[in-house]
């Protein structure tokens, strides 16, 4: 029995099909439509040409509504083949830069298939082709696609093409020294974050492998501070499971911990790149090993000196107050209250020649 899609395709009227405000209601719902667009490849193939992007193209339709219907249908409705999947990799893949909104209905859809049957997109996709769309990877619709590559949502074949993920999780990492810092920083967390008993078989063995690669991340550390130091805090939260591990970021931040003197010296302007590293000692310090082990004496007097030297900045005030009142048993409260009242005298100082 023809269906109302039926005619439109028998037409040849693609633009009427996708301008039936109808086929949106209770999309994922409506069997009819699934199964029309299952059984007309080529049907799909059109629709999803509508990504290709024309900066000359003026019809409003053409850029802006179709590629939302399209997006909706098939990033709902479970309708691509291998071929659907690699013609939108080589969109992905093209030399011309596709608008934001244009990256996201794609990686709506490509999402849609990994959330569906993940195997089918690792058995026609090769990395070679993965290695591009980093590029992308500071946008945050690659970066949830990139995590969905890696991450199988289903609870059935969670170990399938596990190598091929592993290594794309390598690729991911051995450009984390690079501009694509912050974006692969987002993926390598979200891979730390949020583990369910339908997703932790998988996510154990990537996380494993995550901290035999520790080294990369020490050596991104000088450059991307705010990045690294952001999986550093998701990687210290499984020491009951990585304990040597964890170990090694400690102690790397243990030998580290004069840089607040440097701060102090060196810089008029403190910067959202030594605030993260005073957010994160604040979560260091939460660790008895870190503050049985640390110069409990040289940081809470170098950190009296920044809360001195960078009056105005709330944030930093609140991290370095917390470290100090962590590090209070650990220290000679005499020569903490001696450095406070100089620091203070010395403000007093210069506001009494400034008036």
């Amino acid at each position: 029995m023809l269906t109302i899609f039926d005619d439109f395709y028998n037409n040849k009227n693609i633009p009427d099909f996708l301008d039936d405000d109808s086929i949106l209601i209770n999309k994922e719902n409506n069997i009819q439509l699934k199964e029309f667009l299952i059984n007309n490849e080529d049907l799909v193939t059109q629709m999803l040409s509508y990504f290709q992007y024309d900066e000359l193209e003026t019809d409003h339709k053409r850029v802006i509504k179709y590629p939302f219907v399209v997006s909706e249908l098939l990033g709902s409705i479970y309708a691509l083949n291998s071929n659907h999947l690699n013609f939108l990799i080589q969109l992905l893949n093209s030399q011309n830069h596709l608008p934001s909104i244009t990256l996201g209905y794609i990686t709506k859809i490509i999402m849609n298939v990994l959330k569906n049957n993940p195997s089918i997109f690792w058995q026609n996709v090769q990395l070679s082709q993965l290695n591009i769309i980093i590029n992308d990877i500071n946008n945050y619709n690659i970066a949830e696609l990139l995590y969905s590559m890696i991450i199988y949502q289903t609870q059935q074949n969670q170990l399938e093409y596990l190598e091929q993920r592993i290594q794309f999780v390598d690729c991911l990492i051995n450009q984390i020294n690079t501009d694509k810092s912050e974006g692969i920083s987002n993926v390598i967390c979200m891979l730390l974050n949020q583990i369910t008993e339908t997703l932790q078989e998988q996510k154990s063995l990537i996380i494993k492998h995550l901290y035999t690669k520790l080294n990369n991340f020490f050596r991104a550390l000088p450059l991307h501070p705010q990045s690294i130091l952001k999986i550093f805090t998701n990687l210290i939260k499984y020491q009951q499971y990585y304990e040597s591990e964890v170990n090694q970021i400690y102690n790397h931040f243990l030998q580290i911990q004069d840089m607040f003197s440097n701060i102090i010296q060196n810089q008029d302007n403190f910067g959202q790149n030594n605030l993260a590293y005073i957010e994160f000692y604040d979560v260091l310090t939460n660790q008895p090993y870190i503050v049985q082990n640390i110069n409990a004496q040289q940081l809470a007097q170098s950190l009296f000196k920044l809360i001195q030297k960078y009056q105005y900045n709330n944030q930093l005030h609140k991290y370095a107050t917390n470290i100090i009142l962590k590090l209070i048993p650990q220290t000679d409260n005499q020569q903490l209250l001696e450095t406070a009242i100089q620091e203070f005298n010395q403000q007093k100082k210069i506001e009494d020649l400034q008036h």
